[in-house]
């Protein structure tokens, strides 16, 4: 419990797995409260159907798939809207040398950036041609 409390307290973003088992539980409604009142961003997603309700009903939520699984474009654009700055920088940092382990991999977290190109600062634009300078360099 105090686990949970001193996590709340430093959140920035509370992701809330909404389902049958999430609404019934005493714990995560009171989590989602406390998250609600301290006006941390909840990004809601619905792994079986069940809607936002209560403190966060006003919200519209990510789905996730038949299998419960939410796309990483649904779950990262949420937080780059809330956050665009620090996850620009983030996600750019994840295209760096050694970090991605394929062409797919990191054609997947650019794709998280193309709608993003227009924000971008003179250091995220010298951070995202770096990788590709020291890559040449090596060859």
């Amino acid at each position: 419990m105090e686990r949970i409390f001193c996590e709340l307290e430093s959140a920035d973003v509370f992701v809330a797995l909404l389902s049958s088992n999430f609404k019934r539980s005493d714990w995560c409604s009171q989590e989602l409260g406390i998250a609600r009142i301290r006006r941390v961003k909840i990004v809601p997603f619905s792994l079986d159907g069940t809607i936002p309700f209560g403190f966060i009903r006003h919200l519209q939520c990510g789905w996730a798939d038949g299998q419960g699984r939410i796309s990483l474009n649904d779950l990262v654009k949420p937080f780059i809207d809330g956050f665009p700055n620090r996850m620009i920088s983030s996600i750019i940092e994840e295209l760096g040398p050694g970090r991605a382990s394929s062409f797919r991999d990191a054609e997947a977290v650019m794709g998280l950036l193309v709608d993003r190109f227009d924000e971008f600062a003179h250091e995220h634009i010298r951070a995202l041609g770096n990788p590709a300078l020291e890559g040449g360099a090596e060859a």
